[in-house]
C-alpha cells in the first residue's frame, strides 16, 4: 500500500516538472519563429532598398523569400538554444540579419553598403559601452585589430600584385564586428573567412580559366564565419 502510494506520488511531481519543461520548450519555439518571419520580412525590405543604386543595366538581385524564411528560422533555433535570455537572443538575431544582408549584398554586387557598416559598428559600441555585450576596452581594441589584420597584408598584396585584393567595405565591417566580438573572436573570424575565402578561390581557378584576376566577394566568408564563432564562443560566454 504505501509501496502504491509512493508510485502514485512519484509519478504526479514527473508529471508537474514536464508540464513547466514543456511549455518552455513551446514558447521558446514560438518565440524564434516569430523573430525568424519579422527578421526575413525585415531584411528583404531593407536589401531590395539598400540594393537601389547598385541595380544597372535591369541588374535587379533576385531574392526567395521561402529560402530565407527557411535558412532564417534554423538559425533562429540554433541561437534560441544558445541563448535562454530574450534580450540577449534578439540582439544576437539583429546581428546575424545584418550579416546576411551583408553576405548576400556583396555576393550579387561586389558591395557592403556604409548604412549597413555603421548600424552594426554603432549598435556594437552602444551595446558594449551600455554594459550588456564585451567591455567598452575589449571593443574598441577588437575593431583596431580587426582593421589592422586586412589592411595590412591588402596594402602588402596591392603593392605585391599591383591589384586590388581586400576591399574597404570588407574593412570597415571587420572592424564593426570587433565592436561586437572583441580581439579574440574577431581575430578569429578573419582567419575562419581567410581560409573559406583561400578554398573557394581556389576551387573557381580550377573550375574556369578565365577566373584569374577576378574580384570575389570576401563579405560572405566574413558573414558565414561570424555565424560560425557566434555559436560555438558565444559574446556572453
Amino acid at each position: 500500500m504505501n509501496m502504491s502510494y509512493s508510485l502514485a506520488g512519484s509519478t504526479q511531481t514527473s508529471h508537474l516538472v514536464s508540464c513547466p519543461m514543456t511549455a518552455d520548450l513551446m514558447q521558446s519555439t514560438l518565440l524564434a519563429a516569430i523573430v525568424a518571419l519579422t527578421m526575413t520580412l525585415v531584411m528583404i525590405f531593407l536589401m531590395k532598398r539598400l540594393a537601389k543604386p547598385y541595380q544597372v543595366n535591369d541588374r535587379v538581385m533576385s531574392l526567395s523569400p521561402w529560402k530565407w524564411l527557411v535558412a532564417m528560422t534554423i538559425l533562429a533555433v540554433l541561437f534560441r538554444l544558445q541563448f535562454s535570455d530574450d534580450s540577449r537572443f534578439l540582439i544576437v538575431m539583429v546581428l546575424i540579419t545584418c550579416q546576411l544582408m551583408c553576405a548576400r549584398l556583396d555576393y550579387e554586387y561586389l558591395v557592403i553598403p556604409n548604412k549597413l557598416t555603421l548600424f552594426i559598428a554603432m549598435s556594437g559600441a552602444f551595446l558594449s559601452f551600455g554594459g550588456i555585450t564585451i567591455l567598452p576596452g575589449a571593443a574598441i581594441i577588437g575593431a583596431l585589430t580587426a582593421m589592422a589584420t586586412l589592411v595590412i597584408p591588402a596594402l602588402l598584396l596591392r603593392w605585391w600584385t599591383a591589384k586590388e585584393t581586400v576591399g574597404l567595405g570588407d574593412i570597415k565591417l571587420a572592424a564593426a564586428l570587433g565592436l561586437w566580438l572583441g580581439w579574440a573572436r574577431v581575430t578569429e573570424v578573419i582567419f575562419i573567412a581567410s581560409i573559406l575565402g583561400a578554398m573557394y578561390g581556389m576551387i573557381e581557378v580550377m573550375r574556369s580559366k578565365n577566373y584569374h584576376g577576378k574580384v570575389f566577394p570576401f563579405g560572405p566568408f566574413l558573414a558565414a564565419a561570424c555565424i560560425f564563432i557566434l555559436l560555438v564562443r558565444p559574446i556572453w560566454a
